[in-house]
């Protein structure tokens, strides 16, 4: 998720096997990239929300300071990568902007991103530092893993996770996915039909 740049594998094949480090992003992408399944994962994503643009029909949820966190939180989750697209690239901080606005969306979801940001601002507090954003990675990695390690904040980081990685696998008309980019990563072909497009136009 960002967190650690490498996973290290446990026990070699052989004694004179080197231990090989396998990329977070690369497992991501060889446990979700199966084909049929991943469609099938993307497809329910799409289908399933149909934001509408908060700055039409009611007031943004957070503030522009707690939108920069969410950016920088996003983009430790899924980071920018030569050969991979990041949170940036996809535009996953747009994707949740819009899915905030759809009046289906659980209120739960909504309590658990505000109050996660709170319990990111307690630890860089206490870090001694005055964002998230303005952290370099490390200290950044270092504050999410001691936040980590409260359960609640644990599942409340885990709806920022979900939301990221929607991102990347549902329509780009949705606002994430910019460019289709996170099906080229995943070499997924997307299936037919796909939603109407731009369905946000004229929406209220």
């Amino acid at each position: 998720m960002g967190m650690d740049h490498d996973l290290q594998t446990s026990e070699p094949a052989s004694p004179e096997e080197v231990p090989q480090k396998v990329s977070r992003r690369a497992l991501l992408r060889d446990l979700l990239a199966q084909g049929a399944a991943l469609t099938a994962v993307a497809v329910a994503v799409s289908a399933s929300l149909l934001p509408r643009p908060w700055l039409q029909t009611r007031v943004d949820p957070l503030t522009p300071a707690q939108w920069r966190e969410v950016e920088a939180l996003q983009a430790l989750i899924l980071p920018s990568e030569p050969s991979a697209p990041g949170a940036a690239e996809l535009g996953a901080t747009v994707y949740l902007r819009l899915a905030l606005a759809d009046p289906r969306l659980d209120p739960d979801d909504l309590e658990s991103l505000t109050e996660l940001l709170k319990n990111v601002a307690d630890h860089v507090q206490r870090a001694g530092g005055t964002s998230f954003a303005a952290l370099d990675v490390d200290k950044q990695t270092t504050v999410l893993k001691e936040l980590l390690t409260d359960p609640d904040a644990a599942e409340r980081f885990g709806v920022a996770v979900v939301f990221t990685l929607e991102a990347a696998l549902s329509d780009p008309v949705y606002g994430g996915n910019r460019h289709g980019a996170g099906w080229r990563w995943l070499g997924l072909v997307p299936a037919w039909p796909q939603p109407p497009e731009p369905w946000f136009k004229g929406a209220v």
